[in-house]
């Protein structure tokens, strides 16, 4: 099962970014490029343990700037901020209870949680770039992603009700990280900018969930990400 979000809104102010990197780009040196990137990302949870299912996935979207600093012809590190929307679907064997939820003291088993995350995103990767073949280069990337929670919503789901649109912030940490992996393929506009299209995985580290201490389910974020991204 897929969530999905709107992205329209979210392009939207990420064009407006669009002059101030150019105006950043002309001031530049030749080891600095800034890109804005925006694209579509398929997340879901890994449950390392028993008693905690994965049932669904969601699909969502990423949007900000990103920087390359070269440290040679064909290396590069990459690093920028992102507003990164991921999330998926869990269901709980035992009973569970929620701290962001105060319609039942405990919720039976069999209740699945439907979460939407947003995360200030900053990855930090080693890029490695082939040589220019026609107006086409190859790169393949590998580093962490740093991301901080800035909004978490979330619904229950229980045969009798469902609540939604819960605020999940006391439920999920604040902070989360992954290993990150990618590769693609860039094409130059000789004079103008050159486009980047790759695809990137995101394997999370940290157990995303804070039920209160009697639940010990843990939950890690991963997501595949269709990279997008127009540099200058």
């Amino acid at each position: 099962m897929f969530i999905f979000r709107q992205p329209f809104p979210m392009f939207r102010r990420c064009f407006l970014l669009l002059p101030v990197l150019i105006s950043l780009n002309a001031q530049a040196q030749d080891d600095f490029r800034l890109a804005i990137s925006a694209g579509p990302q398929l997340a879901w949870m890994t449950t390392p343990e028993k008693g905690l299912e994965r049932t669904g996935s969601c699909l969502g979207f990423y949007y900000g700037a990103l920087l390359d600093l070269f440290i040679a012809d064909n290396y590069s590190f990459s690093t920028g901020f992102l507003i990164s929307q991921v999330g998926g679907k869990l269901q709980f064997s035992d009973s569970v209870r929620f701290q962001s939820s105060t319609e039942l003291p405990v919720y039976p088993g069999g209740t699945e949680v439907s979460l939407r995350n947003e995360y200030l995103e900053a990855p930090l990767t080693l890029r490695l770039m082939s040589s220019t073949v026609g107006d086409l280069r190859y790169f393949g990337q590998f580093g962490f992603n740093f991301g901080i929670r800035v909004r978490s919503r979330g619904d229950l789901i229980m045969p009798s009700f469902t609540e939604k649109k819960l605020n999940f912030s006391k439920d999920v940490g604040l902070f989360n990280m992954g290993l990150l992996m990618g590769a693609g393929i860039e094409h130059d506009f000789p004079g103008v900018a050159s486009l980047t299209a790759g695809i990137q995985f995101s394997n999370g580290f940290f157990n995303v969930l804070t039920l209160p201490k009697e639940n010990k389910n843990k939950a890690r974020q991963n997501y595949l990400r269709l990279l997008l991204a127009l540099n200058f």
